[in-house]
């Protein structure tokens, strides 16, 4: 588990940089995520689960 006030620091700060280097970040979602079939939420981004999960996203870049 992290620490709530770094973890919060964090996405500040991430929020903060793409702010400050104009990252577009995606088109917005207007379908209710919790009812979509399994194949189209398959093709949805999502973010780590884990940190081994995270340390093999940065390898592959």
């Amino acid at each position: 588990l992290a620490n709530p006030y770094l973890a919060f620091s964090a996405m500040l700060m991430a929020g903060l940089d793409g702010i400050q280097n104009k990252i577009h970040p995606g088109e917005a979602m207007d379908k209710d995520l919790y009812d979509l079939p399994a194949e189209e939420a398959a093709e949805i981004p999502t973010v780590a689960t884990s940190l081994e999960n995270a340390l093999e996203c940065l390898d592959a870049g």
